[in-house]
C-alpha cells in the first residue's frame, strides 16, 4: 500500500499490519467474481477476433464450409420463400435470382443472421431438423436476436437448422443488391469484346438447372446461377481493397470450400476448367452486371414473343392471308431480258 505520511509513526506506539486481512481485502475488491481472461493459443490476444458488423466472410471466409459440416445443409424450398413473402410484407423486386425477395430492412436481419451464424460455429451446433426459432430461444445469449422485429418474423416461418445457410444466402442476396454497387473503381474493369462473347457462350437463360454437365464438365451455366456466384463473391470479397486485382477471378469463385456456386456445380472437381480463365479479379463487377443486363434483355425479348403469340391468339383474322381476285394469281409479267445496254435505252 501507498502513504504520504511516515508510517513507522504510530504517536508512540508500534504499528503493526495485519498483511494477511489487507490482502483478504485487497482481493474482496480486486479480484473476487472478477474473470481471468488468459490469451488465445499462442497469440497475445485476449479473445477471439470479433467480426464486425457485415464482416462475417472477411474475417471467417469458410464459415459456411464449417455450418455445412456441422450441419448438413437443404435448400428452402420455393414454396416457403412465397410465405415468407407474404408474412413479412415482402415486395417482389427484379433479381437474378427467382428466390431473391426485397426487405424493409435487410442488414439488421443479416447482422443478426451473422451472429447466429457464429453461435453455431463455437458450439456443438445442432440437430437439422430442429426449427431456428426453438434453437434461439435455448440460448439466453441468443434473446437478443428476436428483438428484431423483421428477423422475428422470418423466425415464426417453419424454417429448420438446416436451412440456415440458404436462408443466410437469401438475406446475403437482398443486401448485395442494394450495396456492391458502390465497391472501389479499381474493381471495376471493362470486358473487352472477347470476354463478352466468351460469357454469351457459356451461359443459358433457359435452362431450369443450375448447369448443363456432360461427362462431369459444364457445357453451359445457367445464366441466374453465374450471376449469382459473381454477386456472391464481390460482396464478400470485394469490399475492402485487400484482393489482388490483376488476379485470375478462377482462383476464388472456383474455390469449391467458398460456395459460390449450388452444390450440384461446387462438388465438381474440374469447376476451374469450365469457367472463363481470361477474367480478372478487377472485372468480376462488370461481368456481373452484363450477365445481368443479357438476363433482363432475354426476359423482354421472350416476353414480346409471348405476347405476339396470344395476340394472333385473340385475333386470328388479322393472320389470315388477303382474299385473291381474279388474275392476281397470274404471275408477274416477265421483263424482256435486254440483249445489250443499248437495249435499255
Amino acid at each position: 500500500m501507498f502513504s504520504q505520511r511516515n508510517l513507522g509513526i504510530g504517536r508512540g506506539l508500534d504499528v503493526i499490519y495485519d498483511l494477511q486481512k489487507i490482502e483478504i481485502e485487497l482481493v474482496r475488491q480486486l479480484v473476487f467474481e472478477k474473470v481471468y481472461i488468459d490469451t488465445v493459443g499462442e497469440t497475445s490476444l485476449y479473445l477471439p477476433p470479433f467480426s464486425y458488423h457485415l464482416e462475417l466472410i472477411q474475417v471467417s471466409t469458410r464459415i459456411i464450409e464449417d455450418i455445412r459440416n456441422l450441419i448438413p445443409q437443404e435448400q428452402i424450398q420455393p414454396e416457403q420463400v412465397e410465405l415468407m413473402r407474404s408474412s413479412a410484407n415482402l415486395q417482389y423486386a427484379f433479381q437474378p435470382s427467382s428466390m431473391d425477395i426485397s426487405l424493409d430492412n435487410p442488414s439488421e436481419i443479416l447482422s443478426s443472421l451473422e451472429i447466429l451464424l457464429c453461435f453455431i460455429k463455437r458450439t456443438p451446433g445442432g440437430n437439422g431438423e430442429s426449427f431456428i426459432k426453438d434453437y434461439v430461444n435455448q440460448w439466453s445469449t441468443l434473446s437478443g436476436l428476436i428483438e428484431n422485429h423483421e428477423f422475428h418474423n422470418l423466425l415464426n416461418r417453419p424454417l429448420k437448422l438446416k436451412h440456415i445457410i440458404s436462408l443466410y444466402e437469401l438475406i446475403e442476396g437482398q443486401v448485395a443488391n442494394l450495396t456492391i454497387d458502390y465497391i472501389d473503381e479499381i474493381y471495376k474493369e471493362e470486358l473487352t469484346p472477347k470476354q463478352r462473347e466468351e460469357i454469351e457462350n457459356l451461359i443459358d437463360f433457359d435452362t431450369k438447372q443450375p448447369a448443363t454437365i456432360v461427362n462431369g464438365k459444364i457445357v453451359k451455366f445457367s445464366a441466374e446461377v453465374f450471376a449469382t456466384a459473381l454477386k456472391r463473391f464481390i460482396y464478400r470479397f470485394l469490399q475492402t481493397e485487400k484482393q489482388k486485382v490483376t488476379d485470375p477471378l478462377y482462383l476464388y469463385i472456383c474455390e469449391p470450400s467458398l460456395h459460390f456456386w449450388p452444390p450440384a456445380i461446387s462438388e465438381l472437381e474440374d469447376l476451374d476448367d469450365s469457367f472463363p480463365d481470361s477474367l480478372f479479379v478487377n472485372q468480376a463487377f462488370e461481368a456481373y452486371k452484363f450477365v445481368i443486363d443479357q438476363i433482363e434483355y432475354h426476359k423482354q425479348v421472350v416476353s414480346s414473343r409471348e405476347q405476339q403469340i396470344q395476340n394472333q391468339l385473340n385475333n386470328p383474322e388479322s393472320t389470315r392471308l388477303p382474299p385473291t381476285t381474279p388474275g392476281s394469281q397470274r404471275g408477274p409479267t416477265p421483263r424482256k431480258k435486254p440483249k445489250s445496254r443499248f437495249d435499255m435505252l
